[in-house]
């Protein structure tokens, strides 16, 4: 039981490039994605996709009070 809640933990973690990268609205995100699923099992490549997620360009939003 408790080593499916460690790799439920890992799993997340793994994941929170993409999450973030999703939750910003990257215009890469799918890139991201990918790339975090080949390389975020290495240290480098995990920090490097968060990073990218943290830094990277968003899609444009329509100002606040504007009608769509």
């Amino acid at each position: 039981m408790l080593s499916a809640s460690i790799l439920a933990v890992l799993l997340i973690a793994y994941t929170v490039p993409t999450g973030l990268a999703i939750h910003r609205e990257l215009t890469d995100r799918t890139a991201l994605a990918v790339t975090n699923l080949v390389f975020g099992w290495t240290v480098l490549g995990w920090f490097a996709c968060l990073f990218w997620a943290a830094l990277g360009r968003t899609e444009p939003r329509a100002p606040l009070g504007a009608s769509q």
